[in-house]
C-alpha cells in the first residue's frame, strides 16, 4: 500500500485523484465557464511549448487542465470521454456545457459514492478490456465503476462508438494519473493491454510523463512530477 492508501501491485499512485484534460482554442470563453459557471479555483499556467498553454484549476484533489492550443483543433473528432460529474464547488448544480461541448454534470456531494468527487464517463466498444486496462493503470473495481482515490471511472458499452485517433481536437481529450516511475508504469502498461501513445519524455524540471491508450484508442497521461515525486532522472530524455 503506497502514501495514498490505494493498493498498488506494479504502478505506485501517487495522488489519489486523476486529473482531466480539454483542448480549445476558445480559451477567453474558458476562463470566465470554469471560473463562474462552474466555480473552479484558478492555480496556475503552466508553459508546454508546441503553442499550448496549460491553464489549471483546482478540482478538489484533481486537477482540471483546460489546454489553450494555438494550433486550430478538430471540433467532432470522436471520444470516449463522454462526460464530467463532480461534486459541485458552493452547492452548485445543474447540468452546463463548455465552450467547445463537453458535458459537465454538478451534483450534491452526497449524491456521489462515499469520497467520490468526480465522476468521468468513458464510452467502450468492450467494457471487460477498457476495465482491464484501466485496472492495469491501478484503478480498482468498485459496484460503481473503476475508483482512483476520490474519481470514479464510470465504463459503459458503446459498441457503436467511434475510435479515438488524434488527441489534438477540442473537448475533454485526456485523464492523467500521477505516478512514481513513469517508466515502470509505461512498460506495465504496454504489456497490459495499452498501447502507446508517446513514449515517455521530459518537460523540464516539471515532470516525466508518457502517453498510454486505452482500447478504443483514448488518451491516458501518466506523469512522474517533480512537486509529488522528487528530481527528475537526469537521463530522461527531453523534449
Amino acid at each position: 500500500m503506497n502514501k495514498t492508501g490505494l493498493i498498488m501491485a506494479a504502478i505506485e499512485i501517487v495522488k489519489p485523484a486523476v486529473d482531466v484534460g480539454f483542448q480549445t482554442n476558445r480559451w477567453a470563453e474558458h476562463e470566465p465557464f470554469w471560473r463562474d459557471q462552474v466555480g473552479l479555483p484558478y492555480n496556475h499556467l503552466l508553459k508546454v511549448g508546441g503553442g499550448v498553454h496549460q491553464h489549471r484549476f483546482d478540482l478538489h484533489g484533481a486537477v482540471c487542465k483546460v489546454n489553450s492550443v494555438r494550433a486550430d483543433l478538430a471540433l467532432d473528432e470522436p471520444t470516449g470521454y463522454r462526460s464530467l460529474t463532480i461534486a459541485g464547488p458552493g452547492g452548485r448544480s445543474g447540468r452546463v456545457e463548455t465552450p467547445d461541448g463537453t458535458v459537465i454534470q454538478m451534483v450534491e456531494p452526497a449524491s456521489l459514492p462515499d469520497g467520490i468527487c468526480t465522476v468521468v464517463g468513458i464510452d467502450a466498444t468492450n467494457v471487460a478490456a477498457t476495465t482491464d486496462a484501466l485496472a492495469a493503470l491501478g484503478a480498482e473495481p468498485t459496484g460503481a465503476g473503476m475508483r482512483i482515490g476520490e474519481t470514479l471511472l464510470d465504463v459503459r458499452a458503446a459498441p457503436h462508438r467511434a475510435p479515438t485517433n488524434e488527441m489534438a481536437a477540442a473537448g475533454l481529450r485526456y485523464l492523467t494519473i500521477q505516478i512514481a516511475d513513469v517508466r515502470a508504469a509505461f512498460a506495465h502498461a504496454l504489456d497490459n493491454g495499452l498501447t502507446e501513445g508517446r513514449a515517455p519524455i521530459r518537460l523540464g524540471d516539471v515532470a516525466f510523463f508518457a502517453m498510454v491508450r486505452l482500447p478504443d484508442g483514448d488518451w491516458i497521461e501518466l506523469s512522474q512530477r517533480a512537486s509529488l515525486t522528487g528530481p527528475l532522472p537526469d537521463d530522461a530524455p527531453r523534449g
